[in-house]
């Protein structure tokens, strides 16, 4: 390969990685408008633990999905970076209201992964993340609205519908 050649792939992928780090903090920053300062903070203490930075820092360039099994993040936590990833790459819907955050504050167990039948969005189950990145399903699950589908936004009054809960 020509040196012209490389340097401008090389270009080409430096802009396509801080595009992408653009979408993701812009999908934070969307997501983080549908939580509530409680579950904001839950995340926010787990990124901030030096053991956790020294790691994103010692390999960056990881896959979220190696870097999800190598750091056992909180149920929480873990849902932030998956939501955040399907809204990055195949444009899943975003929220994490009250009544699905506590499911996984909740459930150390729980994880996205059913999805919703109209909007796809991944609705919290109990089972864990394999390293081929499915997930291996528990035998319990979790029943209540869509919050994108109910329109549910935090500290609203329920519409009627049964709640999220095991």
């Amino acid at each position: 390969m020509s040196g012209a050649l490389a340097r401008r792939l090389g270009r080409l992928e430096t802009m396509a990685a801080a595009d992408a780090e653009q979408r993701w903090h812009a999908a934070m920053r969307a997501l983080g408008a549908t939580m509530t300062p409680e579950h904001i903070a839950l995340v926010q203490a787990w990124q901030a633990q030096a053991e956790v930075r020294a790691a994103f820092a010692a390999r960056p360039h990881d896959p979220l999905l190696t870097r999800i099994l190598r750091l056992d993040p909180p149920a929480l936590v873990c849902a932030v970076m998956l939501l955040v990833a399907w809204h990055v790459l195949y444009g899943s819907p975003l929220s994490l209201p009250d009544y699905v955050a506590d499911v996984y504050v909740r459930d150390p167990d729980a994880i996205p992964g059913s999805a919703c039948d109209r909007c796809s969005y991944y609705m919290p189950v109990r089972g864990r993340l394999l390293p081929t990145g499915q997930i291996e399903f528990g035998e319990e699950g979790y029943f209540g609205p869509c919050p994108i589908c109910s329109g549910y936004r935090n500290g609203q009054e329920d519409q009627g519908e049964e709640r999220v809960g095991p």
